[in-house]
């Protein structure tokens, strides 16, 4: 099984707004956007290579009542350990988030 690891965290916002600052702090983050979904509220990044890792995939799920989830998994899928970059990459998305104008 590949190495993951996932959070969710509770905010107050509509999901529009919710859905543009998540956008904006996986920027921030320097994470390449692949894929967004309005309407389901979800958005997929990539990290980049670094020396540590082959890159890491990063996945925003952001539900009706606030939740976000974000979760980052190796992006090799035979990659047993992250070494730390999958907590790492969600909690920098979580700290960018939370300096947004949102909270």
């Amino acid at each position: 099984m590949t190495a993951q690891y996932s959070d969710t965290k509770a905010f107050d916002p509509t999901v529009g707004d919710l859905f543009e600052d998540c956008l904006a702090a996986l920027k921030e983050c320097g994470f390449k956007i692949k894929e967004t979904d309005y309407d389901t509220g979800l958005i997929k990044a990539r990290s980049a290579i670094n020396l540590w890792s082959w890159s890491e995939k990063i996945e925003v799920q952001i539900y009706q009542g606030g939740e976000v989830t974000a979760t980052s998994k190796c992006l090799v899928p035979t990659q047993m350990t992250s070494w730390g970059r999958n907590k790492q990459n969600v909690e920098r998305f979580f700290r960018q988030l939370m300096h947004s104008d949102i909270v």
